[in-house]
């Protein structure tokens, strides 16, 4: 009896203490997936990488069925990458090169938009600069005030940044 007594009264004690073992917290599968991928570059090279990991990353959450809300800004030389115009004359004129990827480049793109819903935005002042009017831009893309504004908005609003180097 002595022997049942002790061992209740240890183990209240353990409860009151807190001493237990650790458990590993596990994932809460309510918490949005939110990401924001900050596009500035001209390399296409670079640009296919990242079209490789945003895919590759809404895929992983399609298939764990997880909620998620990717988004890709685009600033400055990535323009290029959300028009089919050259945009001679500016500083974002397309040189030849990067035109024979242009096509593939572009429905990559939509296929993120119109499949896995990653939403694509432009940046406005950088459109004004390459002479662009919004219609213009591929279907999906919406224009914001300021990219650099917006990519900081969204990390304020919870979303993780990732910019493929």
């Amino acid at each position: 009896m002595t022997r049942i007594r002790n061992l209740v009264l240890f183990l209240a004690a353990l409860l009151i203490t807190g001493v237990t073992t650790p458990v590993a917290a596990e994932p809460d599968d309510d918490v949005d997936r939110k990401v924001v991928f900050h596009v500035d570059f001209a390399d296409p090279d670079r640009f296919n990488l990242t079209l490789i990991n945003v895919r590759n990353m809404v895929k992983h959450y399609k298939e764990q069925l997880l909620e998620y809300d990717v988004r890709m800004v685009f600033i400055s030389q990535a323009v290029r990458y959300v028009t089919d115009e050259e945009m001679a004359g500016t500083p974002f004129e397309t040189p030849e090169a990067f035109e024979s990827r242009r096509a593939e480049f572009r429905d990559r793109l939509q296929t993120l938009a119109n499949v896995h819903d990653v939403k694509l935005e432009l940046c406005d002042i950088t459109r004004t600069i390459g002479k662009l009017e919004e219609e213009d831009l591929y279907a999906n893309v919406d224009v914001v005030p300021s990219g650099v504004v917006r990519v900081a908005e969204l990390q304020r609003d919870g979303f993780q940044y990732i910019k493929v180097q």
